[in-house]
């Protein structure tokens, strides 16, 4: 498995990387059982691999030094911060197969904890030396924010996005952390801008195919099956590219009734479960699922092209691994 590869092959750096993000998380001030959930159920690490692997494959002969660990806990920081509190906006319940942490200490404790892990990004992000450094991860944090601000404003509309908008969003909510965590690697090993510009276009095309990915997800797949809860999207009246491209190809009388399952919240689980189902038979019957599927497709394709220009390594190789993993 391409899991088992990578543990493999970045054991050591990954290591060091949660012990120093464990430690810049860790509290003695009475948040332990906090701080512990957060180390117990860690995701995948995705954006910190990413960091690494950028690191190695602009510099296979090189190993990793203090700032490339520091970088690496700086993009996981955002991330798990982000998602705190995206838990408590979706009314998400579970996250990596475990309670999240909205329904597990409520609302209030989550939106708290999601700031603390801001505020320990903060004095993370003092060991940044560069100037910058510095101002592409504050910039990177800003979209980040926006693209959430953004798309929240274009909820229960099913009219009111358009694909070149939507796509603008998720380049800003996702794609750009992606795309900082590939830079960030490749800025710390490499004075070659054009090796550090191609792993930072790999980060963008792999960030939109992946919540492209994520939002098909939402619709298609069950929560066994995805490891968290499916629906929330839906819950939250928040518009999808296959929503979009379902409205585009619908008839009439289809985005009525498109119209009526996504403008107004769901009453309960029950009232989600039908809504789900049928919308994900329009979705399916109408060809929007397989359109949202072949425009991840494409941007995977774009991402792997990116790293034509870089040297042969096994470094390369596994990028492009997971690049393709994301449409799997």
């Amino acid at each position: 498995m391409l899991s088992q590869k990578i543990e493999k092959i970045l054991k050591g750096e990954l290591k060091a990387f949660k012990s120093r993000l464990n430690k810049a998380v860790a509290s003695s001030d009475g948040i332990a059982t906090l701080t512990e959930h957060f180390t117990d159920f860690q995701g995948k690490h995705l954006r910190p691999i990413l960091t690494m692997l950028a690191a190695k494959a602009v510099a296979p002969g090189k190993t990793l030094k203090e700032t490339h660990f520091d970088m690496a806990v700086i993009v996981e920081l955002i991330h798990n911060a982000a998602l705190v509190h995206d838990d408590v906006l979706d009314e998400a319940k579970i996250r990596r197969q475990v309670k999240t942490y909205n329904q597990r200490w409520g609302n209030e404790m989550a939106v708290i904890f999601g700031d603390y892990l801001f505020a320990r990004l903060f004095a993370h992000i003092t060991k940044v030396q560069s100037t910058s450094l510095l101002k592409t991860i504050s910039e990177a944090s800003n979209r980040v924010c926006m693209g959430e601000l953004n798309h929240l404003m274009k909820r229960f509309n099913p009219y009111g996005l358009t694909e070149p908008e939507y796509l603008k969003i998720i380049n800003n909510k996702t794609a750009s952390l992606f795309a900082l965590s590939t830079y960030l690697g490749a800025a710390v090993s490499t004075s070659d801008q054009k090796a550090v510009r191609a792993l930072k276009s790999y980060g963008d095309n792999f960030g939109l195919a992946y919540q492209i990915m994520d939002d098909y997800k939402d619709i298609a797949e069950t929560e066994k099956a995805s490891g968290k809860s499916t629906g929330n999207d839906m819950f939250n009246g928040k518009i999808t590219l296959p929503i979009i491209r379902a409205i585009r190809n619908s008839s009439t009388a289809s985005r009525r009734e498109l119209k009526a399952l996504l403008s107004i919240g769901v009453r309960n689980d029950r009232d989600l479960a039908m809504r789900k189902n049928r919308l994900h038979q329009m979705l399916a019957a109408n060809g929007a699922l397989n359109y949202a599927h072949q425009q991840a497709e494409k941007y995977i394709r774009r991402a792997t092209k990116n790293l034509s220009g870089l040297k042969d390594s096994t470094y390369k190789d596994i990028l492009i691994d997971l690049a393709e993993s994301v449409i799997a």
